[in-house]
């Protein structure tokens, strides 16, 4: 498994999660996500190497 590890989570709008991360593809961060959050529908929108955006359509943090 890929070794990574999560810099900062934070909450920037109601339905979106903000992280960053080192060493991590994004399919992992779903897999965290859904573990972390219990989350089912997520969409990512990479804004640069080490920063991603996640949106979340149901529930809340």
């Amino acid at each position: 498994m890929q070794r990574f590890k999560l810099k900062k989570v934070r909450q920037v709008s109601k339905n979106h999660v903000k992280i960053e991360y080192r060493k991590i593809y994004p399919a992992k961060i779903i897999v965290i996500c859904k573990k972390v959050f219990d989350k089912g529908n997520i969409k990512i929108k990479k804004e640069s190497p080490h920063k991603i955006t996640l949106q979340y359509c149901v529930g809340e943090i």
